[in-house]
This record gives C-alpha cells, structure tokens and sequence, in this order.
C-alpha cells in the first residue's frame, strides 16, 4: 500500500447525532435570514433578497475549503479540496492525532467564523471525528473507515502522535 485516500464521513450517526445537527442547521438559517431581513431593513432596501443573496455567495465560497477526502502516504497527509490550507501536511508537522469530542467538534468546529472553519468537511456528524494537530493549528476531520485511517496513520507516522486515551483504546482492541 504506497497511498490510501480516506473519505469523510457525512452521515450522522445516530438519532441524536441527527438531531443536533438538524437544530444547528435550522439556527444558522434563522440567523441568517434575521440579518438579512435587519440589515436590509437598516439600509431601507426594498427587499431582503440582496443581503441573502450575498449571504449564500458568501457561504458557497466557504464551502470551496470543503475537504472531499484525504490522502495519506509516506510523505503527509493531503487535503483534497478546491482552496485551503494546509492542502498538504507532512508527517514531520503532526504534532498529534486524537478523537475529537463532539463539544469540541461544535464549538471549536462548526461554530468557529464561517470563513475558516475548522471541520472543513460537509458531515453531518459530531461523532467520530479526529483532530489533526500542527504546529500553526489543527482541524478535524471525521473518517468514513476508522480502522484504516488509524492503520495509515501509525504505518506511516508512528505510535508517538496518538494521545494516551487512543493508545489504550487501541491496545484494548489487539
């Protein structure tokens, strides 16, 4: 095996997963469409469409750092998408891999600014996803097969980038 390319998962996981999820979602566009309706209301427009519209351009250009997979081989790890950084992480730059919490993957994740987020895949899950630490910052990224993902990681980078708590799980599984 020279390279393994990972897909994220986008699917929830679960009833609850869903759920939260869902509600986020719902928040966002109620917060969206309040500002818009505010703002154009502010700037005596006609009409809200303009500021929405502007708002979606806005979104869908946040959506080009969506990362579609990753590939991962002896030199690093390479973020497929359209425009981000990193677009590729070497292995000598990972400082650690764990499993993110999904508080963590909410509020340091999907609720960080808009325009450079740190869960930069189109999930729809809060579970199971991994945070990739560097020096200059980190992201996390969920793993559609996880077994692989952590098969690639310790072949290629070595035990030392795992937390402890991964390490026993991980030892519990041999």
């Amino acid at each position: 095996m020279d390279a393994l390319t990972i897909r994220p998962n986008l699917a929830p996981r679960s009833f609850a997963d869903a759920s939260i999820t869902a509600s986020l979602l719902l928040l966002a566009v109620a917060l969206l469409a309040g500002l818009g309706v505010t703002t154009a209301h502010a700037l005596s427009l006609p009409s809200s469409l303009p500021i929405v519209a502007v708002a979606l351009c806005l979104t869908l250009l946040a959506r080009t750092r969506t990362v579609r997979a990753i590939h991962m081989n002896g030199a690093g790890i390479r973020f497929v998408r359209w425009y981000g950084t990193p677009d590729f992480l070497p292995w000598e730059q990972v400082q650690n891999i764990r499993p993110a919490t999904r508080q963590e993957v909410i509020f340091q994740g999907w609720l960080q600014v808009p325009l450079h987020p740190r869960e930069a895949t189109a999930s729809l899950s809060s579970e199971g996803h991994y945070r990739i630490e560097w020096e200059n910052g980190f992201t996390f990224y969920p793993p559609l097969d996880e077994s692989a993902f952590r098969e690639a990681v310790l072949r290629w980078r070595g035990i030392d980038v795992w937390q402890p708590e991964l390490l026993r799980h991980l030892s519990s599984r041999a």
